[in-house]
């Protein structure tokens, strides 16, 4: 659709939208916004390869497929927001490409998300704030492996009738935060 549009710099994707094609925005070189409604549940492969100005993204809870180099090339992205409704199935970035990984600064984890999976960090190794809400119950194997930067850890864990923190009901698997400082 808007292959190699080197001089696109803002998408907003309409609500009549329910998949993002194959090779839709490749190598669009200059985008740097991107709005994705809640109607898409498809972003197809290569769908937003090369796009190196993109430095932020949200991903609806809409989303339940995500193609192959979806977002390979994306050299500034540095922060991915991930609303979620399942838990584990897309909270992850399990299988992305380590450049994208490598990048990664912040990652906000909604209020609906009940567990992080297995591996779902590994190698973002520029990850530095982490925050993880009362709502996740279990922190997979692995969870934040290599995230060599990650300096900041908040971790809420209120329980009823009191504003203290309790960690008692949050299940962290082995190595969850293996070769972290």
């Amino acid at each position: 659709a808007f292959l190699c549009c080197s001089s696109l710099a803002s998408v907003t994707i309409p609500s009549s939208v329910t998949r993002i094609g194959d090779y839709a925005f490749y190598k669009c070189s200059s985008l740097a916004s991107l709005q994705i409604s809640s109607s898409v549940t498809t972003i197809g492969e290569y769908a937003f390869y090369g796009c190196s100005s993109l430095a932020s993204l949200a991903i609806p809870s809409s989303v339940t497929s995500i193609g192959g180099s979806a977002f390979y090339g994306c050299s500034a992205l540095a922060s991915v927001a991930v609303d979620i409704l399942d838990g584990t199935a897309r909270l992850s970035l399990k299988g992305w490409p380590l450049n994208v990984k490598a990048n990664v600064k912040s990652i906000s984890i909604p209020d609906s998300v009940t567990a992080i999976g297995d591996d779902a960090f590994d190698g973002c190794s520029a990850l530095a704030s982490l925050t993880i809400p009362a709502s996740v119950t279990s922190i997979g194997a692995r969870a934040c492996n290599n995230c060599a930067n990650l300096a900041t850890l908040v971790v809420f864990r209120p329980y009823a009738g009191s504003p203290a923190v309790s960690l008692a009901a949050l299940a962290v698997h082995a190595g969850a935060f293996q070769n972290c400082p």
